[in-house]
């Protein structure tokens, strides 16, 4: 296929077949010993820290400037009257009267995918329309019919109904027993606040207040905000290596389940859950990045790698796992086929490109 790809006579002829084939051809094939399915490699850098770490910081801890664009949790009254209104008929009228951190305690609860703001505030109107929708689609609109009709007083018997619905099972029992699950990505996957303003102070000035070594670069002390800018893989590594781990056990490590169900218990129970996803995939990129490598490590780094993996699953089940997710899984091979993942990921390269970007030149290829 890549022969086919070298031979053809225009570019638009190559364009064609490499979409049909996803093959092109590359000169390092006129070598024979030279296996692209086996000597091609998943860069760490860009896999593993700005892409996976990225992605577990600011969008499964929560720790971006959209924190702060969030509502306040709900009480646990507030969560209460909630929980009868969306037990009953949750009319349009009877959502309206439902005060807004109750709401996206409710889509929190029954796995309801909220639309992409762009770090604005939700408004109402909207997450009621998509509350509505979703209950139409898990009941039915005949199953809202009748259960309307039930609340509105209609106490004569049905027989159809009856054959229908099925008493012995509480409607608030419903939401939480079909199964809702979609192909498409929750685009809001916190609808809890789980890093609050306290909890952002404390981690900054942890940051603040370690000292490191004159090697280790640190992470910006405005993390989770827009002051601190785009962050570098080295800062990320740091922020998953040592400040993100032991900031999260220093506020949620205490924290204890009292058996209840409220919404603090709720928020506590996924705080836990998010600390221990933390530590998997910290321990996991220790073995990665260890300056030495064996089987063990692959085997150790495969373990921690898919644990985090089924956590993330366990968290969001509505959330699919992003393309990075899957690459990281074949960094344990190539622990064994390459060695020392310091050999051959991109920071030396990164490093050259950035000196020859120093070079002042006239902009003109070959000039």
């Amino acid at each position: 296929m890549a022969e086919e790809w070298l031979a053809a006579t225009s570019k638009s002829e190559q364009d064609r077949i490499f979409k049909r084939t996803g093959v092109r051809w590359s000169e390092l094939l006129r070598l024979r010993y030279w296996d692209p399915t086996r000597s091609i490699v998943v860069d760490g850098m860009h896999s593993l820290f700005l892409n996976l770490v990225k992605y577990h910081v600011e969008q499964v801890i929560g720790l971006r400037e959209e924190t702060k664009a969030v509502f306040p949790p709900a009480t646990t009254e507030e969560m209460v009257e909630a929980r009868k209104v969306w037990a009953g008929v949750p009319s349009e009228s009877r959502l309206k009267k439902v005060k807004m951190p109750a709401l996206l305690g409710l889509c929190a609860e029954n796995e309801i995918t909220l639309p992409e703001t762009g770090g604005r505030r939700i408004k109402k109107s909207v997450l009621i329309d998509v509350m509505m929708v979703c209950l139409r689609s898990r009941f039915g609109i005949l199953l809202m019919f009748l259960l309307q009709r039930n609340s509105q007083g209609d106490n004569e018997p049905n027989k159809h109904t009856e054959e229908m619905v099925d008493t012995t099972i509480p409607v608030d029992a419903l939401p939480g027993d079909i199964d809702d699950a979609t192909d498409e990505p929750d685009t809001n996957i916190s609808c809890y606040q789980l890093i609050g303003k306290r909890e952002l102070e404390q981690i900054q000035q942890d940051i603040s207040n370690t000292v490191r070594p004159r090697w280790q670069s640190s992470p910006p002390t405005k993390l989770g905000t827009k002051g601190c800018g785009k962050l570098k893989a080295d800062q990320w590594r740091t922020c998953i290596e040592f400040d993100i781990p032991v900031s999260l056990v220093k506020l949620w490590s205490g924290l204890r389940s009292d058996g209840s169900n409220g919404v603090d218990e709720q928020i506590n129970r996924r705080r836990l859950k998010i600390l221990e996803s933390t530590m998997l995939l910290a321990t996991a990129l220790r073995w990665a990045t260890s300056h030495r490598t064996s089987a063990k490590h692959a085997k150790e780094y495969m373990k921690y790698m898919c644990a985090y993996l089924a956590s993330l699953r366990d968290l969001f089940p509505n959330t699919d796992l992003r393309t990075s997710h899957h690459t990281a899984l074949f960094i344990g091979e190539m622990l064994l086929r390459f060695g020392p993942i310091h050999g051959w990921w991109m920071f030396p390269f990164e490093r050259i490109i950035g000196l020859l970007q120093q070079f002042n030149t006239n902009c003109k290829m070959g000039g």
